[in-house]
């Protein structure tokens, strides 16, 4: 006997973006495709939310649950007419074996569950059988989110900041917010290490709600100080951008700072990724754009955005991907699709940010083919908003460790 645990990938984002009409709707869709995938002995069950169980009986061979999931998921991606709008569904199966895995309901269950959280990793529209390390692995993810969860109510997080470069005369422009979870035991921690469990338990949302109080606090504190206030950038994932909660709640921060729109002075960087898959989120963009907001394509070059999405939307400026930024002196493809992208955004008359500066080759490449700024370990690592007033307050800090540079 098998059980097969499915998740809906990105689910939320339908209920998000759509209502939850629409999400019970492709429920219903989805739980229809999977009953016509299995034979009358199989069972299906919802068990809540985008989950779903599948149980296979008279198995020769555990091997034989594959050809099932394979089968499954290729029902469940078939394109679905939602209200008016064409989703691709994708999920993410865990298979578990009885009684190789489990001598009971509630352990096999678990098992699978562990299983689809490792094929959610691996990608959408994968299965993986359950191995007994995943067990430790599913233990990390709880204690992961049930620390986060306390992080959010005991406000355990701060945000370090990057200074933004401008390469003609190294002046300090900008910076970009970096959001770190202080962990009681671990220290701090980049999103990297969280991020993944944060998207998938919905937390994104709080935790982004507390960066945007932080930075607006920030904002105002720097304009006060400042005799010209710097611009500050924060990064959206893509459930932020699709999610009605949190733009509103950006909006309204940003409404009550009571700030002219020319002179906010922030941006939101997006992926390139998620930027191809924005929804109605577009709208909200260009609302948060009339307030002032600045909209910045992370990351680019890595994902596939056409022309036509660089017209359509409303984006102000093209972030050169480190990854390009770090090889474009030792190689001609790196450096030719570095040069097309300051190029394009010169065209489109955007502005051109390149991040992971390291060295003073890339540097001298990146000036000399007209990039307009750039951060990294070059100028100066994230900072703590203390060492980063201190540099606003007197640039010869910064001077000082430009003057190393051959410029």
């Amino acid at each position: 006997m098998a059980l097969l645990f499915l998740d809906l990938d990105r689910f939320k984002l339908v209920n998000d973006t759509l209502g939850h009409a629409a999400g019970d709707e492709l429920l219903k869709t989805i739980g229809q495709r999977l009953q016509a995938s299995v034979r009358s002995e199989d069972t299906v069950a919802r068990l809540g939310g985008d989950e779903f169980m599948v149980l296979l009986e008279d198995l020769d061979q555990p091997d034989d649950a594959a050809a099932p999931a394979e089968k499954i998921i290729e029902a469940v991606i078939r394109p679905v007419d939602i209200q008016g709008h064409w989703i691709t569904p994708a999920t993410s199966i865990g298979i578990s074996i009885y009684p190789d895995h489990a001598q009971d309901s509630e352990v096999l269950i678990k098992a699978a569950d562990a299983a689809m959280y490792r094929a959610k990793q691996s990608g959408s529209n994968s299965f993986q059988f359950f191995t007994p390390e995943m067990t430790e692995q599913a233990a990390s993810r709880l204690a992961t989110e049930a620390g986060l969860r306390e992080a959010i109510e005991k406000q355990r997080f701060c945000v370090l900041y990057q200074p933004q470069i401008r390469l003609h005369d190294f002046a300090l422009v900008g910076v970009e917010a970096l959001l770190r979870w202080q962990h009681p035991e671990r220290g701090l921690l980049a999103p990297e290490a969280f991020i993944a469990v944060a998207e998938e338990t919905g937390l994104t949302e709080p935790i982004g709600e507390w960066l945007v109080n932080e930075t607006c606090q920030q904002i105002m504190a720097w304009r006060q100080q400042l005799d010209t206030p710097i611009r500050l950038a924060i990064n959206l994932s893509l459930r932020q951008v699709n999610s009605i909660r949190f733009i509103e709640h950006l909006i309204g921060k940003l409404r009550a700072l009571n700030v002219p729109a020319e002179a906010l002075n922030l941006d939101l960087e997006i992926t390139e990724s998620a930027l191809e898959q924005v929804q109605t989120g577009t709208n909200r963009l260009l609302e948060l754009k009339r307030l002032g907001v600045g909209i910045v394509i992370d990351d680019f070059g890595t994902g596939h955005s056409s022309l036509n999405a660089l017209r359509q939307l409303p984006i102000d400026t093209l972030k050169i991907d480190s990854t390009f930024v770090r090889d474009a002196p030792v190689s001609s493809n790196a450096a030719a699709i570095t040069r097309a992208i300051i190029a394009l955004g010169h065209t489109l008359q955007l502005r051109i940010l390149a991040e992971g500066v390291e060295t003073q080759e890339q540097l001298d490449f990146l000036r000399s083919e007209g990039c307009e700024e750039a951060q990294g370990y070059l100028f100066s690592p994230a900072v703590g908003v203390g060492e980063l007033t201190q540099l606003l307050h007197d640039p010869t800090k910064l001077h000082a460790n430009l003057t190393k540079l051959n410029l």
